[in-house]
């Protein structure tokens, strides 16, 4: 790794994130468009993955540290399955 020309960086830097997020969660989130806090709450607290919109209708890919699962369980019940890692 160079700190003069940086080569070495983008491998060290996405081995960082992989080790910080190794124990993270993946989940989809489905969403009514005019839920404007729901999706402010996932945007808040998950790193979105992919956001696609159909008709009226969003669908997040999340990732979640399981520390605030608990969290996306209270705020939206029906979560439950397709939770998984």
């Amino acid at each position: 790794m160079s700190a003069l020309t940086g080569e070495g960086v983008p491998a060290l830097l996405a081995a960082f994130e992989a080790f910080v997020t190794r124990d993270n969660i993946t989940l989809t989130l489905k969403l009514d468009a005019a839920d404007g806090g729901a999706l402010a709450f996932a945007y808040r607290h998950a790193q979105v993955l992919e956001k696609r919109m159909r008709g009226d209708k969003i669908s997040l890919s999340l990732r979640i540290h399981p520390d605030d699962l608990g969290r996306f369980e209270n705020r939206f019940p029906k979560l439950g399955q397709g939770v998984g890692k």
